[in-house]
Order: structure tokens, then C-alpha cells, then sequence
């Protein structure tokens, strides 16, 4: 610490951003310069105090000016809360009026976190082709087709903005009831949700088609043996150990037994081609578009931001009240 000790300020050099590898501006030094000579300041140590004071009180403005915006927003003060998640959480009961019933049943508490999986990442190698009078490869003899990227906004918000959710009235149907259930001409959006366990299989002739971005990830232990020569490769160069014993979340066209996941996803994956080799339990629910509301609102203030931080705190009260649906109770 004895640099701190130091009584002027160091060389315009020593200010150099060696992360993006620029050098510091003579502007910049020269307001360092005219900083240390305002405020008097007699060595590093003053120097490095005014940093601090002045940071932790712009900081202070700017807490206090997000705290007064969502005091008028929503009523309450954010500082009687540990996290924004726990805000915003609290912030939707408050806003909505909720009235969920409370999951008390342990094994259907453990159903439902067996649909949960996590954020799938992977990476895709996209191709498409079009084929139109624009294109120089133009085949009149083949379909025309465009090509048209999307970038879709809001995925958390539109999610809770669009879907029901479970509201309570929470029971597993019957052996019986399982047998005759016919998933494929079930109104998902009626007022009885289903959570289903099913077994189903990829058949050979839609493997072309799912290959680049199969449905229905899973956590699975990988075997070395399954990887492929320039995994194991790229493995070996980073001396990555691969027998680790930790579950991974991938997408694969293997059979997926007693797979839990939503009613409409089943639908889907059907259409798709998947064989739905057997249903085993369902649990169903009353559902309603429980969160519609208070996404309004946040979008609405989102909207209406008359800054960036605004703007931000509104996307990250949508996105923090998603994330705690998932919070981890066990």
C-alpha cells in the first residue's frame, strides 16, 4: 500500500487500458490532472477516498431515484427487500391479487420439478437456402421459397403474458381416466391444465428433419463413448476429465422414457412425428392466465421509460418474476 503514499499523480501512461489495449487521452489525463488540483488533494490515498465518496453517493442517487419510481408504481420500498427477484415476486402477488392455491402434496410438488429442465444452450450451425427469381441459383422447377429471420423480443414476458398457469384444484387422474385420455383433441387452453408423463421415440424418418435441434432435452450422464472424435479431441487439448459423473442437459433423438412435460408440449411433438409410445400418469389442474396482468403493467412502464436504467429495471422485473416460478424449494 505504499503506493497510496505517493504525492502526485502517476504518468499519463500509467492510465493506459491494457484490456482493450488503448492508450489513456491527453483529455482524460488533463481532467485527472485538474481533479487532483480542485480538490487539493496532498496524495493517492485522498485521491482514491474522493473516488469511493463520489461513487458510492452517485450510486446512492441513482438507488434512490429506482426506489421512489417503483414506490409509485407498486407501493412498497424496495430497500425491506434482500433482492429484485423478491421484489418483483411480491410485486405481482400485490399487483394481481393472486389467488393460488398452495401445493402441499409432495409428490406432486416432485411431478411438477421434473418438467423443469433449465436453460438449453447449445451451439447450431444454421443453414437455408431460398430459392427465388432474386437468387442466382434460381430452379424454377423446385418450390419458391424466402428466407426471413426472425429475432423474437420478451420470450420470458410474452411466455407469462400468453400461458396459463396452475391455479389449484391439483389431482392425478385414475388408471382409467389415463387410458382414455385422448391427448390429441384436448383444448390446451380450456379451463384444466395437464401436466403428462410419457414415453415416446423418434422414429428414423423424422431424424433428418429434428437432427440440428431435437425437442424435449433431458438431463443424462454422458458416456466418453458417445462423444464424438473431435469432442473427445478438444477434450484431450483442454484436458477436460470426462468421466465426471455430472448430468448434463442435451437434446437427442434417443427414446425419452417417463418424460414429464406440459399437454400442449405432447401435442407438438406429435405433430412433429414423435411416436407417443404410452402415457403413464397425468396431473391435472385449473389454469388461467394468472400473470397477464401485471406483464401488462411492466410493459406498459417499460414503454413509457423516459431513460435506459427505466427501461432496464421494467425488463428486469418481467424476467426476475419468471425466474422465481423456478426457484428451487428442496
Amino acid at each position: 500500500m505504499d503506493v497510496l503514499a505517493e504525492t502526485s499523480l502517476p504518468p499519463q501512461d500509467a492510465y493506459d487500458d491494457d484490456l482493450s489495449q488503448t492508450p489513456c487521452s491527453s483529455e482524460k489525463y488533463e481532467k485527472a490532472k485538474k481533479i487532483w488540483q480542485t480538490f487539493g488533494l496532498k496524495n493517492l490515498r485522498e485521491l482514491v477516498s474522493l473516488y469511493i465518496r463520489t461513487d458510492v453517493c452517485l450510486l446512492s442517487d441513482c438507488v434512490q431515484s429506482f426506489r421512489f419510481k417503483l414506490f409509485e408504481k407498486f407501493g412498497m420500498d424496495l430497500a425491506h427487500f434482500i433482492s429484485l427477484p423478491s421484489y418483483s415476486w411480491t410485486a405481482c402477488l400485490k399487483t394481481t391479487a393472486l389467488e393460488v392455491e398452495l401445493l402441499t402434496d409432495g409428490e406432486m410438488y416432485r411431478f411438477f420439478e421434473r418438467a423443469s429442465f433449465g436453460g438449453f444452450v447449445t451451439v447450431a450451425n444454421q443453414h437455408a437456402r431460398a430459392n427465388n427469381k432474386l437468387c442466382s441459383s434460381y430452379d424454377p422447377s423446385k418450390p419458391t421459397s424466402w428466407l426471413l429471420y426472425w429475432d423474437a423480443t420478451s420470450l420470458y414476458g410474452s411466455r407469462m403474458y400468453f400461458e396459463k398457469f396452475p391455479t389449484g384444484s391439483f389431482k392425478f387422474l385414475s388408471e382409467q381416466e389415463v387410458q382414455n385420455f385422448d391427448f390429441e383433441n384436448v383444448d390446451c387452453e380450456e379451463e384444466w391444465g395437464f401436466l403428462i408423463e410419457a414415453t415416446f421415440s423418434f422414429p428414423p424418418e423424422i431424424h433428418d428433419y429434428l437432427n440440428c435441434y431435437p425437442p424435449c432435452p433431458e438431463k443424462l450422464l454422458i458416456d466418453c463413448e458417445e462423444l464424438s472424435d473431435r469432442s473427445k479431441l478438444i477434450a484431450t487439448l483442454l484436458d477436460v476429465n470426462l468421466n465426471t459423473k455430472v448430468k448434463k442437459l442435451v437434446a437427442t433423438l434417443h427414446p425419452h422414457v417417463n418424460y414429464v412435460l406440459p399437454l400442449k408440449n405432447l401435442q407438438t411433438i406429435s405433430k412433429l412425428g414423435v411416436r407417443i409410445d404410452k402415457i403413464t400418469r397425468i396431473l391435472t389442474f385449473k389454469q388461467a392466465r394468472i400473470l397477464a396482468p401485471f406483464v401488462e403493467l411492466c410493459t406498459k412502464m417499460r414503454k413509457e421509460a423516459k431513460s435506459k436504467l427505466e427501461s432496464d429495471v421494467a425488463k428486469k422485473i418481467i424476467n426476475s418474476t419468471f425466474g422465481f416460478t423456478l426457484k428451487e424449494i428442496n
